[in-house]
């Protein structure tokens, strides 16, 4: 589902406060948060304790929010000592709840943990130990979420790479002829080295976004940077599991000196956990392509819009 523009007001920092103490018994301090569709605010109580409340654009379907939580709750279960976000039940023990702000449209809040930390984005050089350690969390990841299932992540979703065909009817959108020549190559590799796979390889439901605002890191005076979390579980999809390792490489590799280089303690750390098969090992690279071409059309068609 596409979601538009905010349609109201967005939520204030009394909200939040008032939205913490109603429904989950906590008197904290709100700081707004940067989202694009929802109002997201980073609370915090009196003994210092840090966690998220989010409360959801009108739009969203309460399938997307109940995905996320009861994927963030398997994690939890399986493997307690991964860095994501644990779900915070409110006072009456649900994950989320259905809300109304004045006279506006019903609204989805949930709570989470907050994870400290700094963007990846925000670090150069990216070591080859610290994005090894990223695959190596991703490949913990997916082995926890190994087995789960929601009727939520059975769904059309632009970024899914088992669906990336999309992309071909909006090459039009990229006005540059070389660069969109190169993205006629890329798609054709695609149909060649992934198309023929596609009904063999394993399929689950995967993460699919450690893009370099989702990827969070420690920076401690005098140490390397080292891994501090991964957010935003939004683009769960169930597809073919070798896309969560192709996505995170596809932004490994971009802007980097040398692309393979920067790919490859990443794919190592995965593979060291994960190991991945002779079918997706030979799928990776055309996914990792296909994934840069997927960012570079979308971005075409939003700067038309």
């Amino acid at each position: 589902m596409e979601i538009g523009a905010h349609p109201q007001a967005r939520m204030t920092e009394a909200d939040a406060v008032r939205l913490a103490r109603e429904i989950y018994g906590l008197e904290v301090k709100a700081f707004p948060l940067p989202s694009e569709y929802d109002d997201n605010f980073r609370l915090e109580e009196e003994d210092g304790s840090i966690v998220v409340l989010k409360v959801m654009h009108p739009m969203r379907e309460a399938g997307f929010i109940d995905m996320q939580c009861a994927a963030l709750e398997a994690v939890a279960e399986r493997d307690a000592g991964l860095p994501v976000p644990k779900v915070i039940p409110d006072e009456s023990g649900r994950p989320w709840s259905t809300i109304l702000i004045g006279q506006g449209p019903p609204r989805l809040v949930w709570m989470l943990s907050y994870l400290p930390g700094r963007p990846i984005a925000e670090v150069r050089p990216v070591l080859p130990d610290l994005l090894e350690d990223l695959g190596a969390t991703l490949g913990r990841l997916d082995l926890a979420l190994e087995g789960f299932a929601h009727p939520a992540a059975r769904r059309d979703l632009k970024w899914d790479l088992a669906k990336a065909g999309w992309v071909r009817g909006h090459l039009g959108a990229v006005r540059d002829p070389g660069r969109r020549a190169l993205l006629e190559k890329v798609l054709r590799r695609y149909d060649a080295e992934v198309g023929p796979l596609l009904p063999r390889l394993r399929r689950g439901v995967v993460y699919a976004d450690a893009n370099e605002h989702n990827v969070l890191v420690r920076l401690e005076p005098g140490e390397y940077p080292r891994l501090a979390g991964l957010i935003d579980f939004g683009d769960l999809v169930e597809t073919v599991s070798v896309s969560e390792i192709a996505v995170a490489a596809a932004y490994a590799s971009f802007g980097a000196a040398d692309p393979l280089e920067a790919v490859r303690p990443l794919v190592a750390g995965y593979h060291r956990v994960r190991p991945l098969d002779g079918d997706e090992l030979a799928a990776l690279d055309a996914l990792v392509r296909t994934r840069l071409a997927v960012s570079v059309v979308n971005s075409a068609r939003r700067a038309e819009a």
